[in-house]
């Protein structure tokens, strides 16, 4: 059978009413559910609906078409005669005129692909200015601006650990004029924090992957008694929960590192949030905390002046700044891996097309040596991925923290 569920609004009124009319009248099943959508069924393929209206009227044309034609010569191959078959032949020229007098899907589309975009871009970033975000957002966006002809400005709304400003670009029409600029904490959201005003799953749609950090690094005051992570390790077990890490944040990426090490580990720790990665280092430092995760750019000064001691990277291989460095994996975390990622979100419903100029935009500017230069000098490599493989990364790290804070006994608050 052929399944369409279409929104209404897709058409025009009389379109509904004529697809509907003519669809019933051979032997298609039509409705309209409470939502409002138009709803038949003929006999052919199934169709999902997608974002562009253009390209869902055409297919439905299409695939109207084709279950007619399919009913009819089945009928006549068994030696009956279709249901109606004035009525139906009538009804297919109709959709096939339909096709011809309209401009073709791809001779209406690609104008607007083409054009797009003819005015500012906004790129919503949920942390404070001067932050990694923010950075590689600027970084990017200046070269994208250039080649779209168009300017691209960054919001930062800081605030609630980044879930204030998605939930903005969630609730924001989907024209392709607003997009998302999160990191890898996005997928935490769900499971430290209830009644979100936004669906971390339907509401966004990944763009693309933009970069990912060459690790963050596991440091300690130089007071404790630990000079490599075994020493760590065996420390820790022998005292439960009686180390504190410092992380940037409720459900941030260092502390989803702190976790996953602890987890690997078989250890217990005790959490202390601070409200970015300055404040957690300072308190590291000093003593007050004594160890964390930051990000290894971040740690890269204090290393080289004694004032703190780096035992471990959390990525799958060492960085190029620490090279003495080892992973966790090579220190002794059999399976360890974790790394930080920056990525764009559209709103549900922005047509593919769209979607699908920014990530050719944003891999066009990662091409660009000058910005591979910045990036690396923040610790980033750039990455450009489809909204496809993006989407996998995603699904992962939900699967990792929904894993991580069910070990840690979170419950949403």
């Amino acid at each position: 059978m052929l399944k369409i569920d279409t929104h209404a609004h897709w058409y025009r009124p009389e379109s509904v009413k004529l697809i509907a009319r003519e669809g019933a009248a051979n032997g298609a099943e039509v409705g309209r559910s409470e939502s409002g959508r138009v709803t038949m069924q003929a006999p052919g393929i199934r169709l999902r609906p997608i974002f562009s209206a253009p390209y869902v009227d055409l297919t439905l044309r299409l695939k109207l078409i084709l279950a007619l034609l399919l009913k009819n010569a089945a009928a006549y191959a068994t030696r009956r005669q279709p249901a109606r078959p004035v009525r139906a032949l009538c009804w297919s020229v109709w959709m096939l005129a339909a096709l011809v007098v309209q401009p073709s899907f791809a001779q209406r589309e690609a104008p607007a692909a083409k054009d797009y975009p003819t005015r500012v871009i906004r790129i919503v970033v949920p942390y404070g200015a001067g932050a990694g975000p923010d950075v590689v957002g600027r970084t990017i966006a200046e070269k994208m601006a250039a080649s779209l002809g168009h300017n691209i400005v960054l919001d930062n709304r800081g605030g609630g650990g980044g879930v204030l400003g998605t939930a903005l670009v969630a609730k924001v029409a989907p024209d392709g004029y607003t997009l998302l600029l999160n990191v890898a904490a996005y997928a935490t959201y769900p499971y430290f924090f209830k009644n979100l005003a936004y669906d971390p799953w339907k509401d966004l749609i990944p763009v693309t992957l933009m970069a990912r950090n060459v690790g963050y690094v596991l440091v300690v005051n130089p007071s404790l008694p630990a000079r490599s992570v075994r020493d760590l390790v065996a420390l820790a077990k022998a005292n439960p929960r009686k180390l504190n890490y410092a992380d940037a944040g409720l459900g941030s990426v260092s502390q989803m590192a702190a976790e996953l090490f602890a987890y690997t580990s078989n250890i217990k720790l005790t959490p202390v949030h601070y409200t970015g990665v300055p404040a957690m280092l300072t308190d590291i430092i000093s003593g007050q905390v004594e160890m964390g995760f930051p990000a290894a750019p971040s740690a890269l000064p204090f290393m080289g002046a004694g004032r703190l001691r780096v035992l471990g990277i959390t990525a799958d291989k060492r960085w190029k700044k620490m090279p003495d460095v080892p992973t966790l994996a090579e220190a002794g975390v059999k399976g360890y891996k974790y790394d930080g990622w920056y990525g764009l979100w559209f709103p549900a419903g922005t047509p593919a097309a769209y979607v699908n100029r920014i990530q050719s935009e944003v891999v066009k500017a990662l091409n660009d040596p000058g910005v591979k230069q910045r990036l690396d000098d923040q610790g980033l490599e750039g990455v450009g991925s489809t909204p496809q493989e993006f989407a996998k990364v995603i699904e992962d790290e939900f699967a990792l923290n929904k894993k991580l804070t069910a070990s840690m006994g979170i419950a949403p608050q």
